[in-house]
């Protein structure tokens, strides 16, 4: 009897195959996964642009308080609102109105915190975003003035991974980045 052979794929072409074929996805996802981080770095990069151009157009507005801005290397403390809030917001619910009577070095610490922490808005059953600072991870502000040279710095967590069991913040693997804080250091002559 005549043996007939039949073309076709052998188990180990097959393998191979499938290899080869899972090389090329892995390969895929840690590209989209790498995009993804890297959309994710720009994307608050450029929310802390903002927030410092903001802060420097504040600034230009209010040069005879322009020392009154330094932080002195500190960084905005949000837990230590300004007794005047200088500039009407919308809380959530209402508009409130500025303090009209706010002096110089009043203005640059509400200027300061506002752009820091924000003003707080809260609605009911919803989460509330009511600044720009609200839209980076721990932002961290500091201001310098010497002269009329100000360089304004701008920190925030970096590929944050959540919150582990202590309560303690976990980074992804962030290659370069030490510490998992990102920041931008600009500096303006006012």
């Amino acid at each position: 009897m005549k043996r007939i052979i039949t073309p076709g794929f052998g188990l180990i072409e097959v393998l191979v195959t499938i290899a080869i074929s899972t090389i090329g996805l892995v390969g895929l996802a840690s590209l989209q996964l790498q995009t993804s981080r890297s959309v994710s770095d720009t994307g608050n990069r450029a929310q802390a642009i903002w927030i410092l151009e903001d802060l420097v157009n504040r600034m230009k507005s209010n040069r005879g308080a322009l020392n009154a801005y330094s932080t002195n290397g500190n960084i905005v403390n949000c837990n230590n609102q300004p007794a005047k809030v200088c500039s009407s917001y919308n809380n959530g619910t209402q508009r409130v109105t500025a303090q009209l009577d706010c002096t110089g070095t009043e203005v640059a610490a509400s200027d300061l915190w506002e752009s820091a922490c924000g003003v707080g808005a809260s609605v009911v059953g919803s989460l509330t975003r009511s600044s720009a600072s609200d839209f980076l991870p721990s932002p961290a502000l500091s201001v310098d003035v010497n002269g009329n040279v100000v360089t304004a710095t701008m920190t925030w967590d970096a590929r944050t991974s959540g919150v582990n069991s202590d309560g303690d913040t976990v980074y992804a693997n962030t290659d370069n980045l030490e510490q998992g804080r990102s920041n931008i250091s600009m500096v303006y002559n006012l």
